[in-house]
């Protein structure tokens, strides 16, 4: 009966930690902070790549050679990945805003 709400309480916490990693760049706390977060928590998925992407750089950054030549390229893919998911998200908290707004508006 425990371990239902260990793995709950170790899911909760990785997704905290996907989530703050995606916001990890916006400062403050402000509503485009907490609506970016929000966005995030819809789509645990893309979160979770992302932090998998930031700690991917770091490995890559911190090992002791070179992989063959292809570290600085890996790491400036993982950085466009990053890059591009977390646009991903903004665009699509853009989008719900806008549906929001327009549906508003029907009413």
């Amino acid at each position: 009966m425990r371990l239902p709400l260990v793995l709950a309480l170790a899911a909760a916490f990785t997704c905290n930690q996907a989530f703050a990693a995606v916001t990890d760049d916006k400062p403050g706390v402000g509503e485009e902070h907490k609506e970016l977060k929000k966005e995030a928590a819809e789509h645990p998925r893309i979160a979770h790549s992302i932090k998998a992407l930031d700690e991917a750089i770091e490995d890559l950054k911190k090992a002791p050679h070179d992989f063959g030549g292809h570290r600085e390229a890996a790491i400036k893919a993982c950085e466009d990945a990053r890059k591009e998911l977390r646009a991903a998200l903004e665009v699509s908290e853009a989008k719900d805003d806008k549906k929001q707004n327009h549906e508003h508006v029907e009413k």
